[in-house]
């Protein structure tokens, strides 16, 4: 019985530990970020009924705007307005630079 007990507290403390895990990454400028969907978390824009993340793809360098919420999850190529006045999509370290420099 008192293993069976042992067994199970165990268990629940590993459930509770793993599940506060949020992977992270060291940027190409040294920052730690966070990770989600593969994507790199840059900022994050908090809304009335969820939040805008701006996130770049590592391989790509290329910036996406993740929308998130209740019911809801999208995910949009993020445009900016470049030096000549037109838009441009926004390429991490290129044209989109960090906002914490």
């Amino acid at each position: 019985m008192k293993k069976k007990i042992a067994l199970i507290l165990l268990l629940v403390v590993l459930t509770v530990a793993l599940a506060g895990c949020v992977p992270t990454t060291v940027d190409s400028k040294g920052i730690e970020r966070y990770v989600s969907y593969g994507l790199i978390e840059v900022e994050t824009l908090y809304t009335d009924d969820g939040s805008t993340t701006v996130v770049y793809d590592p391989r790509t360098m290329i910036c996406y705007l993740k929308v998130s919420g209740y019911n809801r999850l999208g995910i949009s190529t993020y445009y900016i307005i470049g030096e000549d006045g037109k838009p441009e999509i926004a390429v991490y370290g290129v044209n989109y630079p960090n906002s914490i420099d």
